[in-house]
């Protein structure tokens, strides 16, 4: 069986499944579901003999079969886990090996291939071909951003659910947003906010008061007062930057991704694309299709002429805080001013 969604992995796992395959870009999900199937073979306390896992540091596929097919030892079940096993570069005796493992697959073992490594290809011929055998006879779970059915606001609603709170939907895209589409920090501040107002509402001053700074949500955020002229919200944004001791260089960085989100979708509209057409064009990981979505809706009330302005001021000052000559803090916050007082080209 192949899924693509967290939640067709829980129903394989319940069924009985006792043969994964991990991989794909979302590592929440495949840590989480890594956990789910030693818990569920082996239990919070496993023992040498009841977990076994090979790495690069004792990768051997006759080791691996040897772990899989031996009876376990004052246990019922035992858990191999194999990560980051690296399938195209297998010789055809290993390939063979591995093949007839994971056919003869004793019920007493649960067999695990953890796909951490970002260059794992599923493409490849070798490892195309054991990726089938697995999805024949056990699960192969492609955990991506892009395939998990309720995105970031239903992965917020369903976590706040699950600690036992609420939360309305504007709230959940908030902290989605703050995030910046990141499972793992949406998580860690979920798992707060639920701990602060245990069995109640999570409310927009709750995010406030105790949502983490991060680096891009805060930028995130500057650039939001930008483009809706609250002058007095930029400087404050960049104020809590600078007392995060964030560095100047990567606030403008991010900042510049963003004049180039809302330079994109305006060229992308006024050509008659989608904002879908526009993240596609440019690669947009799925988590990160609210900031196109954003710059789609707002996009239209500015001239091309006005970002293009705005990304070669940012450019310049790129250049003045690259040389090093000057207070950095400074330059960005000449940069904002200028962008603001560039605003006479807005259309009316």
């Amino acid at each position: 069986m192949k899924i693509t969604d967290y939640k067709d992995f829980a129903a394989c796992l319940k069924s009985g499944c006792h043969l994964f395959l991990l991989y794909g870009d979302n590592d929440f999900y495949k840590r989480k579901a890594y956990q789910e199937i030693i818990l569920s073979t082996v239990g919070k306390d496993p023992s040498d003999f009841s977990l076994l896992r090979f790495d690069d540091q004792n990768m051997d596929v006759e080791a691996i079969h040897n772990g899989c097919i031996t009876a376990p030892f004052l246990c019922e079940k035992k858990c191999v886990c194999v990560v980051d096993l690296p399938f195209a570069q297998l010789s055809d005796k290993d390939a063979q090996l591995l093949s007839d493992t994971i056919e003869d697959l004793p019920e007493f073992t649960t067999l695990i291939f953890y796909c951490i490594s970002d260059d794992f290809d599923i493409k490849k011929p070798k490892t195309k071909k054991i990726a089938d055998k697995i999805s024949k006879f056990g699960c192969e779970a492609f955990l991506s951003n892009k395939t998990q059915k309720n995105g970031t606001q239903g992965f917020v609603l369903q976590r706040v659910k699950d600690l036992g709170c609420t939360i309305s939907r504007p709230n959940a895209s908030r902290i989605a947003e703050k995030a910046n589409g990141d499972f793992e920090i949406m998580d860690h501040e979920i798992e707060k906010l639920c701990a602060y107002k245990p069995g109640g509402e999570i409310e927009s001053d709750d995010i406030d008061a105790l949502f983490s700074l991060y680096l891009a949500s805060t930028v995130f955020e500057l650039t939001k007062c930008i483009f809706s002229g609250d002058y007095e919200g930029a400087f404050q944004r960049l104020n809590r930057l600078k007392m995060q001791k964030e560095e100047p260089i990567a606030v403008l960085g991010e900042l510049s991704a963003a004049f180039l989100d809302y330079y994109r979708a305006l060229v992308g509209r006024n050509a008659g694309k989608t904002a879908d057409d526009i993240k596609n064009d440019f690669g947009y990981r799925s988590t990160m299709g609210f900031r196109v979505d954003n710059a789609y809706r707002a996009a239209y009330q500015y001239r091309d002429l006005y970002l293009q302005k705005c990304i070669l001021m940012i450019k310049q000052a790129d250049l003045e805080l690259k040389s090093g000559s000057t207070d950095k803090y400074l330059v960005l916050e000449q940069l904002i001013t200028q962008i603001f007082l560039a605003k006479e080209v807005k259309r009316s």
